[in-house]
């Protein structure tokens, strides 16, 4: 079989690349105006580079996992047959997702009170540990529990189910193994149907479907077009030939579109009209599908090697993104109340998640129980990078 799908490197470390930027994303959030309302730490500072940091990265960040998802799907689905591609995806998606959502209910609690009291000077005082356990042994902690930063997996395992489906329902196999003008007006239509559920979200920013277990009917229908792109890369390679080919007639465009759509993105913040938000999803449509494009060629084209650091980091950016979220949070908690320059802050936050992450991967998960769950793969204990198959 691995002759039939030889291992893509490339791919690996792309869907590691968009789980790190993760961290960066996260952490320019406290330095965000926009963050006002829904931020762990509020900041009245007008707009700043630090928004252009999180308005590019959240554009394309979360269509590249779904694409990646969506080509590392039909590639499994192909191998494993549908009941061993259930199970393996109920270990690496569903199993984490419960466990973790679990964790979650009450560590986030947790911050935000830790934060109330950390403001007024209090910060890990009996009073503090009171309200937590007042807190955390009260119905609340079910009712107000959400999927947070990991809705991603809750999303990508409905999808799953559907995939599972369709593989099922389908008897030619090949269905997806289309011509070239047919293939274009799929991908047309898929990218129009972005375009028109991202018209309809409550801001011209993609919404984040992150609190609530009731899947959002149109956020599911938009990452599942990113999906089935990444199911049609799969099935028919002239796509990726065709974007490794044209790198240079997506990437001026991008440099160009960016600016206006930021222009806009302020424009329609002002005036709230309908005409000007049309006209930023426009933008902002065009971006997130051109960016997503540009990286899968890049990552194919160039980076399609093997590498036992690129290796381990991707095998460790399963964890990152499941733990770096409360360590980014409570940094800026602690963060927030020292004045220090804010470029000073944003790396002193990317760093130490970052260290914090890796270090706990190497020690606690890479060789046990973890490991096995998240990567499918337990690794003897030992130096970094010693193992990298």
């Amino acid at each position: 079989m691995n002759s039939i799908n030889p291992r893509i490197y490339s791919f690996d470390y792309l869907r590691a690349f968009a789980m790190l930027l993760g961290i960066m994303l996260h952490s320019s959030l406290f330095l965000v105006e926009t963050s006002n309302e829904w931020w762990i730490v509020p900041n009245n500072e007008v707009y700043n580079p630090y928004f252009y940091i999180y308005f590019v990265i959240h554009t394309f960040r979360m269509p590249i996992f779904f694409i990646m998802s969506g080509f590392f799907g039909s590639m499994l689905i192909n191998r494993l047959g549908i009941s061993d591609f259930l199970k393996h995806r109920v270990r690496r998606i569903l199993i984490p997702f419960l466990i973790f959502v679990t964790i979650y209910a009450f560590v986030f609690p947790a911050l935000y009170i830790f934060r109330d009291f950390y403001n007024v000077g209090n910060g890990f005082s009996y009073a503090y540990l009171t309200e937590v356990y007042n807190y955390i042994s009260s119905p609340k902690v079910i009712l107000n529990a959400n999927p947070e930063h990991l809705w991603y997996l809750y999303y990508l395992f409905m999808l799953v189910l559907l995939h599972i489906f369709v593989y099922w329902a389908v008897i030619d196999k090949s269905v997806f193994k289309i011509g070239r003008y047919m293939l274009i007006l799929l991908v047309s239509v898929i990218v129009i149907a972005t375009f028109t559920m991202a018209l309809f979200m409550k801001d011209v920013l993609l919404d984040i479907p992150d609190k609530g277990f009731v899947p959002l009917a149109d956020m599911w229908l938009f990452y599942t077009c990113f999906y089935l792109f990444g199911v049609l890369i799969f099935k028919n390679k002239i796509i990726l030939r065709s974007i490794t080919n044209n790198l240079v007639y997506y990437i001026l465009p991008v440099i160009v579109l960016i600016p206006i759509a930021i222009v806009l993105f302020f424009t329609y913040h002002a005036d709230k009209r309908f005409l000007t938000k049309f006209a930023s999803v426009s933008a902002n449509t065009a971006i997130t599908w051109l960016l997503s494009v540009i990286l899968v060629g890049v990552f194919y084209k160039l980076l399609n090697f093997k590498s036992k650091v690129a290796q381990y980091i991707s095998e460790a950016s399963y964890w990152i993104y499941v733990v770096h979220l409360p360590l980014v949070m409570f940094l800026q908690i602690i963060l927030a109340q020292i004045e220090m320059d804010t470029i000073a802050k944003f790396l002193i936050v990317n760093i130490i998640s970052f260290a914090i992450s890796i270090i706990t991967y190497h020690l606690f998960v890479r060789s046990t129980f973890i490991g096995k769950t998240l990567n499918g793969k337990r690794y003897r204990f030992t130096k970094p990078f010693a193992q990298i198959d």
